[in-house]
């Protein structure tokens, strides 16, 4: 799986072991979402931390709220929207000096 397709699209890919999964994971430069299903919910929360993806699911898919960040990383872009961590992504701070004349009526 190389490129990313948006569309209604569902690739499954089974691994040996936890390693291989996040080798496959990570062996593709698009990072938007990724899912893992597994019967062991606990053992896996850090495969979803070690996971470069965007959007890390466990046990489900499409699963989104206003009140969590949605983006991905990689090819798949390096924005944010949603939540109000959004907000930081529309904000530039800027810096304005400004040294006043020395004789006001001038």
């Amino acid at each position: 799986m190389v490129e990313e397709v948006f569309g209604p699209l569902l690739t499954v890919q089974q691994a040996d072991d936890a390693h291989a999964a996040l080798a496959l994971a990570s062996s593709v430069p698009q990072a938007l979402a990724a899912s893992v299903w597994t019967r062991d919910l606990g053992a896996r929360l850090g495969l979803a931390d070690g996971n470069d993806a965007g959007e890390v699911r466990l046990n489900c898919h499409l699963v989104q709220t206003a009140e969590l960040p949605h983006g991905g990383t990689g090819a798949s872009g390096t924005g944010t929207d949603l939540s109000t961590l959004a907000l930081h992504e529309y904000q530039r701070p800027k810096s304005i000096t400004a040294r006043p004349p020395r004789n006001p009526w001038t």
